[in-house]
């Protein structure tokens, strides 16, 4: 019976599977590298990131009415960051009226998270060891929402670490203002 590869058929194919092995082996070192790149041992990136409606005339909007969001667990951390919401469109024009007649509707969101710093479980004190240091987060969004129709025309997400959650009020203006710094009618 004669052979269904020939020789150098079987040669050549040798070839192209040392060839393949050799793309997937780089392809795997290059993916490693990547992914220790991106996941790293650094800190995680904190900021404030914003999206707008290109469409919507922002100049325009000068009413706003709260609509139900997304409270946190902490309603002390809430009721700030509702009153620093309420400020921070006040400065920019906006006045509070009833729902029926708003151009915008506010929706509020938050989260209270706790991250921990790697490094430092890896210096801490040797009577310490083995306990990392962990400290709260807070993500707050803000959606203005086109009234009838719900949809965003802005939205702005700040991630920050709080210094003390129980008395973080000048805190968590501060994060509010730099949310309300990307607001488009001011750029």
């Amino acid at each position: 019976m004669a052979d269904a590869f020939p020789l150098q058929t079987r040669r050549g194919m040798r070839s192209l599977f040392s060839a393949h092995r050799r793309v997937l082996a780089v392809t795997l070192l290059v993916g490693i590298t990547l992914l220790n790149e991106v996941s790293g041992d650094e800190m995680p990136r904190y900021r404030v990131t914003a999206w707008e409606d290109k469409q919507t005339d922002f100049k325009a909007l000068h009413t706003y009415a709260w609509t139900a969001g997304w409270p946190g667990l902490d309603p002390e951390i809430d009721q700030r960051a509702v009153a620093a919401i309420d400020r921070e469109l006040a400065a920019r024009g906006y006045q509070k009226v009833d729902a029926m007649s708003c151009d915008v509707l506010v929706a509020y969101s938050s989260l209270l998270r706790i991250d921990v710093d790697l490094e430092s479980f890896e210096s801490s004190k040797s009577e310490e060891r083995g306990l990392a240091r962990q400290y709260p987060v807070a993500t707050l969004m803000v959606h203005l929402l086109e009234p009838r129709s719900r949809r965003d025309v802005f939205q702005v997400r700040a991630d920050a670490p709080l210094a003390d959650p129980a008395t973080g009020t000048g805190q968590i203006d501060r994060i509010v203002g730099k949310m309300f710094r990307k607001y488009p009618a001011n750029n």
